[in-house]
């Protein structure tokens, strides 16, 4: 039964197994007075079906084995058997929105300041993935940007369609320029009608915009005022002249963080930073198959069997 996956409500009732046998060799026999008194007509089908048919039914080895089955089907069903199912966790409240670059640089080489020699989309790909991996609590989106905007994945607690869907996609499918107002624009558009709730903007780029008509700090305090947190996550700690990367001056700007994509230490800190913005846990539920209904059929079988045989033969 452990190796079948099966546990017992009632483990208890397994007690009652040798009960049969030990009321048969310990409880004294009725005397014929202390009998019920029924009517003649009863009293002559129960001696035929039960007395003459028991007595020879139980001097067999199928009668026996009928009887014996369906008393440990029925302890069994008491018994109350069972199999855990999957983990019901309640929705944490929060809704994020990835906004993923496809411009034309993230199909380069590694920029400065990164360790892998991989392309910059793997790299987001595989974070991602690692961020996404679990049980769905979150409802997450998929903005994917260039010279345009556009919505792949609305809100949806399906995080591995989210992260199959990015899997799909292609550099360049949204233009070959940057335009991070416009996706900043389209997250606001996609959160707008949405219940209140915890909402983060999670931008992942590699560059600064160099395209489109909405300035990306007065999107970024629209944003701020739908109450859309924005955090940030690039491929460059410094510009070369020492300054900031231009995503973790708008990051900053409406009080968001920046996070490196290929340093193991922020992507710690965005998790970290992720799970802080989070509501606190919910009561998670375990879903339970319930297997007592088998025995008892089992038990109802035999008991059918064990009549039709005793009515059977005369």
């Amino acid at each position: 039964m452990i190796t079948l996956g099966i546990e017992l409500a009632r483990p208890w009732a397994l007690a009652l197994l040798p009960l049969p046998v030990l009321a048969w060799r310990l409880l004294p026999a009725l005397p014929e007075r202390a009998a019920m008194p029924v009517p003649l007509g009863i009293w002559m089908l129960l001696d035929a079906v039960s007395a003459a048919g028991a007595r020879r039914d139980l001097s067999t080895p199928a009668g026996l084995l009928l009887r014996c089955l369906g008393w440990v089907a029925l302890v069994l069903a008491l018994s109350g058997p069972f199999m855990r199912g999957g983990t019901l966790l309640p929705p944490s409240g929060r809704d994020i929105v990835l906004a993923v670059d496809l411009s034309a640089s993230m199909s380069g080489r590694t920029a400065m300041g990164q360790t892998r020699d991989v392309p910059p989309i793997e790299t987001v790909r595989s974070l991602v993935g690692s961020l996404l991996h679990g049980p769905g609590r979150d409802r997450v989106a998929l903005i994917t940007f260039a010279s345009e905007a556009y919505l792949v994945a609305p809100l949806t607690f399906d995080h591995d369609g989210v992260i199959g869907m990015l899997d799909e996609v292609t550099i360049g499918l949204p233009g070959r320029r940057t335009d991070l107002g416009q996706a900043i624009g389209l997250a606001i558009r996609t959160i707008g009608d949405e219940p209140a709730a915890e909402r983060i903007l999670l931008i992942l780029s590699d560059g600064e915009t160099n395209a489109g008509d909405i300035p990306v700090l007065d999107a970024a305090a629209m944003a701020r005022e739908k109450g859309l947190a924005i955090h940030a996550v690039g491929f460059t700690a410094t510009e070369p002249g020492g300054e900031p990367p231009p995503l973790q001056r708008v990051a900053s700007a409406v009080g968001g963080s920046y996070f490196l994509a290929t340093s193991d230490a922020d992507v710690e800190a965005l998790r970290a930073a992720l799970a802080r913005t989070g509501p606190a846990s919910g009561r998670t539920r375990t879903l339970v198959n319930d297997l007592a209904w088998i025995p008892l059929l089992l038990a109802l079988v035999t008991v059918c069997v064990v009549a039709w045989r005793e009515v059977r033969d005369p």
